[in-house]
């Protein structure tokens, strides 16, 4: 979810973090999962991140009534994601049509909340560490 990198690269990346402090790598990541084109990605909004860049820069996304088109935006708890209504129909039928080739599997974490018929989301909290789902497995303990 959180890069094109390989599992190899980020568990590097994570690696030299891991020398200055757990929670430095705690931080890292609630910045990964706040990210706006992970979280849509995470959510199965959008098939890739590339996908998502793309969508935000053609206005497909409101968030909290205002609609975002920086690539680098970060969410904040409670904020509320939706997409803008010139774009709702494009979204709906390409999630609709993942879901049913199977290539969507809606499994998103509990400091999400996602409602797909209206196709809104919010970010509800930040995570704690044992609740990021990770690509690679690491040590978490605080």
């Amino acid at each position: 979810y959180h890069t094109t990198i390989t599992q190899k690269q980020f568990h590097y990346l994570l690696n030299g973090i891991s020398t200055l402090s757990k929670n430095s790598i705690h931080r890292f990541l609630l910045l990964l999962e706040g990210r706006l084109e992970f979280f849509l990605t995470r959510i199965n909004f959008v098939p890739t991140k590339y996908f998502a860049k793309q969508f935000m820069t053609n206005k497909g996304i409101i968030i909290s009534d205002k609609i975002v088109t920086d690539k680098t935006y970060v969410l904040k708890p409670f904020e509320i994601l939706s997409i803008s209504p010139e774009q709702f129909h494009f979204l709906f039928f390409s999630l609709l049509d993942r879901l049913s080739s199977g290539r969507v599997v809606i499994n998103y974490p509990s400091y999400i909340e996602v409602d797909y018929t209206l196709l809104q989301a919010a970010f509800i909290k930040y995570p704690a560490p044992k609740e990021i789902i990770l690509p690679v497995s690491i040590e978490m303990d605080m």
